[in-house]
């Protein structure tokens, strides 16, 4: 499996429609199912890509992607930092997927995603 195949294609270009838990939720059950698959048999995490796949399919459809997102900082300290002092476990759970997105794909979203919950520019 790669780096982060639970992140479909274009997932964070279209997360951040919606209320903002499911915002925080689309990216962060994906981001967990990720660590998943490292820990179970082949075939579970076929499955279990294979519904994360099919949920955001189902969430996205007819949703157009975002443009390319605003230039980020690459989510760091003063984000993590953020995150905490805000007392949001939310935020918290998707700064850290945030990071760890961004550190498997490159793609700058994760870190627009990141400065976008904490508020920070």
């Amino acid at each position: 499996m790669s780096r982060c195949d639970a992140v479909p294609p274009g997932q964070m270009r279209t997360s951040w429609r919606g209320t903002a838990l499911a915002k925080h939720h689309r990216a962060t059950g994906a981001m967990a199912v990720q660590i998943l698959i490292g820990h179970i048999p082949a075939t579970a995490a076929t499955a279990a890509l294979a519904q994360v796949h099919a949920e955001h399919a189902a969430l996205y459809a007819g949703v157009a992607p975002a443009d390319e997102p605003h230039p980020a900082s690459p989510p760091g300290g003063e984000l993590t930092e953020a995150a905490v002092r805000s007392l949001d476990p939310h935020q918290v759970k998707l700064v850290e997927a945030c990071q760890r997105g961004l550190a498997a794909t490159g793609d700058p979203a994760f870190a627009a995603a990141a400065e976008t919950v904490t508020g920070l520019p």
